[in-house]
């Protein structure tokens, strides 16, 4: 019974959790629609993703129109909007939930959360970029390059992940074909 009640309560916490990242989506595209762009953007993505197994804060979404030097161009600390405070403010309040929900968990149940929290935003962006042209893509009002993409460029998790990050929101072929990786 006891193992019973422990998968039951993993379930419910599962959904609590994708329902909570639901929410994160639906807040996010919000206000992508939301933003007035002016210049062309050739990419824009999410760096500095934060916990430190106590909270979990929004990750900072920055976007860029040029750059001076080939680094420059896939590293968001870089870009001219390095973190839009309109996207992090309005995330904030949903990750003081997902904080709140993982009070008192193990540091296990924190690493799952990042991981998820990766894949989830790996997945929104590579959805995000395949609609990209769509009539409903929250992009559909930004002035963008013909090549423009959403990604992580989690460039302080070091190389390794970094390049996993970025195939996982790209594409491998994109991330190759735009020289990120």
């Amino acid at each position: 019974m006891a193992a019973a009640n422990k998968l039951l309560h993993r379930d419910f916490m599962d959904q609590i959790i994708a329902n909570i990242f639901a929410e994160i989506e639906d807040t996010f595209v919000g206000v992508l629609e939301s933003l007035e762009i002016k210049a062309e953007i050739y990419a824009c993505g999410f760096w500095l993703f934060y916990c430190d197994y106590t909270v979990i804060s929004p990750p900072c979404f920055a976007y860029n129109a040029s750059y001076n030097e080939k680094y420059d161009r896939w590293a968001p600390s870089e870009w001219e909007v390095d973190v839009d405070d309109s996207v992090y403010d309005a995330l904030t309040p949903v990750y003081e939930k997902l904080s709140k929900l993982m009070e008192g968990k193990s540091d296990e149940e924190w690493g799952k959360l990042i991981e998820y929290q990766w894949k989830f935003y790996s997945e929104l962006c590579y959805k995000l970029n395949s609609e990209i042209h769509n009539q409903d893509s929250p992009f559909r009002g930004w002035p963008k390059c013909n090549d423009f993409v959403i990604g992580i460029f989690e460039e302080r998790e070091g190389e390794e992940v970094y390049k996993e990050l970025a195939i996982s929101s790209l594409s491998y072929e994109k991330a190759k074909e735009l020289c990120v990786i």
